[in-house]
């Protein structure tokens, strides 16, 4: 009776498809409805609870339907930013002087923000961050260890900024000005869980072992 007015009142596939396996497992290990109740008020408190801990916000530069909730790649750059306390980690293939990011990484440098960026060259970083170099960290992936691709080495291709190793914005665009304003991009802005945390390991980790090495 329960199995029938459930599927009756909530057509959605997927929905009905969920109500099944669960009715399906109340038959196999009989409970009362009261207990099948606080079981389900249970999981959807515990899955609440998950939602809060990692949030996943879209992020998207270019031409928009109007139809998706999406946040601009400048506009998160900037509150990523303004919102770090303790560290920024900038990664990007390339890097073009671009002096709002400069004004806002030294604002950040004010507060006592450590400031680390890892690029694909030298050259980049110097151009990029010359103005900040004296306070700002700034590594490469030296050529003579990378593997070979073919007739040319591996690149450092990564791009994402990580916020305290509670936030991270994982992107398609570079730190240019087009990518931030221009460009078709996509990203994801990632808010607490495991994975800002894990992401900002990494790098330290390539970092310490010697793989990215300070220029």
């Amino acid at each position: 009776m329960a199995r029938g007015l459930v599927m009756a009142r909530h057509p959605s596939p997927a929905y009905r498809e969920a109500a099944t396996a669960l009715f399906d497992a109340w038959e196999c290990e009989p409970a009362s409805g009261a207990e099948l109740a606080s079981a389900l008020l249970a999981a959807r408190q515990a899955t609440a609870m998950l939602r809060d801990e990692q949030r996943v916000d879209i992020v998207w530069t270019g031409p928009a339907n109007g139809t998706m909730p999406v946040r601009a790649t400048r506009e998160v750059l900037v509150e990523l930013i303004r919102a770090a306390r303790s560290s920024i980690i900038l990664v990007s293939f390339v890097a073009y002087k671009n002096y709002m990011v400069l004004a806002e990484l030294s604002g950040a440098l004010d507060r006592g923000v450590a400031v680390w960026a890892i690029l694909e060259t030298n050259t980049s970083a110097a151009d990029a961050f010359a103005t900040l170099a004296h306070r700002m960290h700034t590594f490469t992936w030296p050529i003579e260890q990378r593997p070979d691709v073919g007739r040319r080495t591996a690149v450092l291709h990564a791009k994402c900024v990580l916020v305290d190793d509670s936030l991270a914005f994982v992107t398609s665009a570079n730190l240019t000005a087009a990518a931030l304003d221009s460009n078709i991009e996509l990203g994801l802005l990632i808010t607490g869980g495991d994975v800002p945390h894990d992401l900002a390991h990494q790098i330290r980790d390539l970092i310490r072992a010697g793989v990215l090495v300070e220029t």
